[in-house]
């Protein structure tokens, strides 16, 4: 769980970070709030509708999301899958794979489970 704390922390230090960077670029140029906008636009809104889509699949509304986070989706998982599926997401955050797959089943609104296949890799 602290793992997961120092995560959410430092995303929220990051958004922190660059929005004082913008603020200070914005002052600096006078752009009007403009640089702002397109940080918003290019970060805040895609992650919010990616967030509201998973959140659909499981049968629960996208405002569902400001109290989503990694302890909502542990307690959500199968009881025979949280440790494979926390494993398997640790080992790709950590750095210890290069590309994240994990299979789960995944609680329902409605209280059944679903298998859900997920995979991701970062590109930098």
């Amino acid at each position: 769980m602290m793992k997961e704390q120092s995560r959410d922390c430092s995303n929220i230090l990051f958004n922190f970070i660059i929005t004082v960077a913008i603020g200070v670029v914005e002052g600096v140029v006078g752009s009007g709030g403009m640089i702002g906008f397109v940080y918003l636009w290019a970060v805040l809104i895609p992650s919010l509708a990616v967030g509201a889509r998973r959140l659909h699949d499981t049968g629960r509304s996208g405002w569902w999301q400001p109290w989503n986070s990694l302890e909502d989706w542990k307690r959500h998982l199968h009881p025979d899958n949280v440790a494979g599926a926390t494993q398997n997401t640790w080992d790709y955050i950590e750095g210890r794979t290069e590309e994240y797959e994990s299979s789960f089943r995944l609680k329902h609104a409605n209280g059944t489970y679903l298998w859900i296949l997920s995979r991701g890799k970062k590109f930098s």
